[in-house]
């Protein structure tokens, strides 16, 4: 009898034991699934589906990052943002050199507030490489008389010598330092068969002066315009020691019909 009651709880016993286990290989079968679907590698992330609030604070640190896991074909506009970036975690000894070149900066995306003091880019950090020609407008109205007994006419247009006999009348220059002065230019009216009129274009310094260039007319012509080379293939501009002006000679206007509409001067000067 007792035999029989040992071996029944031994078959009741076995049998729970058995359910058990079955019953936990259901439970556990599902866990294991989605502690699989929670599995996250390099090839399991697309952009947008890890967000900044799906990861703990710490929880990628840099020491986490496998070296050049992250390149420059990676990152698109916008992607990456300043708020995105820990005060510090990029450090010029981490950019490689020439990673960012004058072509990757737009307008606006780097503000002096952005660069560290010392690392702005100054004037002696920039290669000046392409010529550009500019010219130098001189309208009547800035040229005065070297005789104030000189009567004359000056308008915004023209300017004439009304006096008895030829005039003088000069107007200061300023070009731009370090620029190349290449031509002078003069806008006349010449309605003369004998008189004729010149200009010249002068340097001066407290040490020296000479004079840079200079052209006449020659006959009647009328209205002209006449350009003359700078001597040596250009001077070049040094306000520090030097200042810049334009001569005129203009005879009577009644017996010649002579006056200048102005002047210019040609120059050069180098942009990045």
């Amino acid at each position: 009898m007792r035999k029989k009651v040992v071996s029944r709880l031994m078959v009741n016993w076995v049998a729970s034991f058995v359910s058990a286990i079955l019953l936990l290989s259901m439970l556990a079968v599902p866990a294991l699934a989605v502690f699989a679907s929670n599995t996250v590698n390099s090839a399991a992330i697309i952009n947008g589906q890890v967000k900044k609030a799906d990861i703990g604070m710490g929880a990628v640190a840099s020491g986490r990052i496998a070296n050049r896991a992250v390149t420059t074909a990676k990152i698109r506009n916008g992607h990456v943002r300043t708020a995105d970036i820990a005060l510090g975690a990029v450090l010029s000894g981490r950019i490689a050199n020439s990673a960012i070149t004058s072509a990757k900066i737009r307008n606006g995306t780097i503000r002096n507030a952005d660069i560290a003091p010392g690392a702005a880019i100054s004037d002696s950090k920039i290669d000046y490489d392409t010529t550009k020609t500019g010219y130098l407008s001189i309208a009547p109205p800035a040229f005065t008389p070297e005789n104030s007994s000189y009567e004359h006419v000056v308008d915004i247009e023209s300017i004439l010598n009304t006096h008895s006999t030829d005039s003088w009348f000069q107007a200061p220059v300023n070009l731009p330092h370090g620029a190349t002065i290449k031509k002078l230019v003069y806008k006349v009216y010449d309605g003369s068969l004998a008189a004729d009129t010149e200009i010249s274009l002068r340097q001066k310094s407290p040490y020296d002066g000479s004079t840079l260039a200079s052209i006449s007319t020659s006959g009647k012509n009328y209205r002209q315009i006449l350009k003359v080379d700078v001597a040596g293939g250009g001077a070049i501009v040094n306000n520090e020691y030097s200042s810049y002006n334009v001569r005129i000679m203009l005879p009577n206007y009644a017996t010649t019909g002579i006056f200048a509409y102005g002047a210019a001067i040609e120059y050069e000067y180098l942009v990045p």
